[in-house]
């Protein structure tokens, strides 16, 4: 489509898009579509877009976690790349593993009625994942109050960290599950031993190749003790172990 300004001889092309051309000299008339994000995000219903962008003229992404324009053919180059592809594997794993995460709170719930097994699943699944995120990293519950703040800002309501130190038994249930589901069907070697550095102390490590066949470990257990084991003690934990 052409319009003709009527104190400039120059042509000024408009694309389907609503998104203004050079003119005839080679000056861009104007960079930013004439198109709104909800119609942008209503032709593309099966990327992961949201309209939570700062910026105006533009949305968000949520495979690649940035803002991209509502300009088609920037957005057409955007979802053919590696990256986009990849994101939207990414988040699709996300959701198996928070179905996932669900089950193992309701199995939870079943067996001991925790406090806020009333709030939404969306809520707990989030808060399980963040005190899972900590104990991963290192870092005490206790500091959960010093990230609250940025937590929250966009997703859910996190909640003390007294109560949100709760869901730790869920957290080794479900690493538990995990562990057991790694090593069915695998040959894996069992690796223990103590120290008495800092105290008497026991640690069974459990090692196998993956399916890339690069070598995993995994934790199976820690105990501290009153006094060193025997052989026949060792034993015994070992047996229990792998009995679990």
């Amino acid at each position: 489509m052409a319009d003709r300004d009527e104190n400039n001889e120059n042509m000024v092309i408009v694309d389907d898009d609503g998104e203004f051309d050079d003119d005839e000299d080679g000056e861009e008339t104007s960079t930013a579509p004439n198109v709104s994000v909800a119609v942008r995000i209503q032709e593309f219903p099966q990327e992961c877009f949201k309209d939570t962008a700062i910026r105006k003229g533009a949305f968000f992404c949520e495979a690649c976690r940035e803002e991209i324009s509502v300009k088609r053919s920037t957005i057409i180059n955007h979802i053919n790349t590696h990256k986009h592809l990849s994101g939207k594997e990414k988040l699709h794993q996300k959701a198996k593993r928070e179905r996932d995460l669900a089950e193992v709170l309701r199995a939870y719930d079943e067996e001991n009625h925790p406090i806020g097994e009333t709030l939404s699943m969306n809520t707990r699944v989030f808060r399980l994942k963040v005190v899972t995120a900590f104990m991963k990293a290192g870092i005490a519950i206790n500091k959960i109050n010093c990230f609250r703040s940025i937590l929250e800002e966009s997703a859910y309501k996190l909640t003390d960290r007294t109560n949100m130190a709760q869901l730790i038994p869920v957290v080794h249930q479900e690493e538990k599950k995990n562990t057991l589901e790694e090593l069915t069907g695998r040959e894996i070697s069992i690796v223990f031993d103590g120290t008495t550095r800092l105290g008497e102390a026991l640690v069974i490590i459990v090692r196998f190749l993956d399916s890339e066949w690069k070598i995993q470990q995994r934790l199976l257990r820690f105990l501290l003790l009153a006094k060193s084991l025997a052989g026949e003690e060792v034993a015994r934990e070992i047996i229990s172990v792998l009995a679990r």
